[in-house]
């Protein structure tokens, strides 16, 4: 008999089979995967942050999270979101981690079973509530490539395009699979592409971002902006979406 999947805090233990999923899920997306002394610097720095999806005695997941200070209402406030490295920085959770903070930063997320997923962004959502620092998570968007690719077979090259109408379409993508799954928005004003969005006329999509909808299946959780060349991640075409309390 299947047992359900339990989410508990992680533990040093815990860490080589971590590192294992790591690797075989981003490591197969073309993606660099963080190695063991990332996890256990993780670990020793918010410990209340870091989960793990155990089922039949098995870990099947992973997330984990650090403090921040966040101001959705600045408008300047996402020009400080380039990079995945310039918000966690290169000693993840030593230097950007920050117990007086206001908002919760999801930094990862790695499932193999499914339902996993969801439980873990379950899991940060709580511990959020819990807290009164809310959650925000940097989600890739792992379908946009090939979006784009289809756009252009349709006479529509965005890779001839100014940047802000790029990040128009990007953005029309994220919020069609947004609406797929009934999912929130919350767009941040000073949001990337925001002022084209009116002028584009774009095919519908129909099919649900395969990583983005798994964060937007909570209905706590909603689409706070895109962050261009945030990720080196080609499937993503290096964008990543900020996902915020709903």
């Amino acid at each position: 008999m299947k047992k359900g999947i339990v989410v508990r805090n992680a533990t040093r233990k815990d860490l080589m089979r971590v590192v294992e999923l790591e690797q075989s899920i981003f490591g197969a997306e073309g993606l660099v995967p963080f190695c063991y002394k990332h996890f256990a610097t993780c670990l020793e720095a918010y410990p209340q942050g870091f989960f793990v999806a155990e089922e039949n005695g098995s870990i099947v997941g992973y997330v984990y999270a650090q403090i921040i200070y966040f101001n959705p209402h600045d408008p300047v406030e996402i020009t400080k979101w380039t990079s995945f490295d310039a918000i966690i920085g290169s000693e993840v959770l030593r230097a950007s981690h920050k117990p007086n903070g206001d908002y919760h930063l999801g930094i990862n997320i790695g499932s193999i079973s499914p339902g996993a997923g969801k439980l873990l962004v379950d899991a940060l959502v709580s511990l959020g509530q819990c807290t009164g620092k809310p959650v925000l998570g940097m989600s890739r968007v792992s379908g946009l490539r090939t979006y784009l690719q289809s756009l252009k077979y349709m006479g529509i090259d965005t890779d001839s395009m100014h940047d802000e109408r790029r990040h128009a379409i990007a953005l029309a993508y994220v919020l069609q699979s947004a609406t797929l799954v009934g999912g929130a928005v919350r767009l941040m004003e000073s949001c990337p592409g925001v002022a084209h969005l009116s002028s584009l006329q774009l095919p519908t999509i129909s099919a649900r971002d395969p990583v983005l909808c798994k964060y937007l299946l909570n209905k706590a959780v909603a689409v706070f902006a895109i962050l261009p060349n945030f990720l080196n991640d080609p499937a993503s075409a290096h964008y990543a979406v900020l996902i915020g309390p709903a």
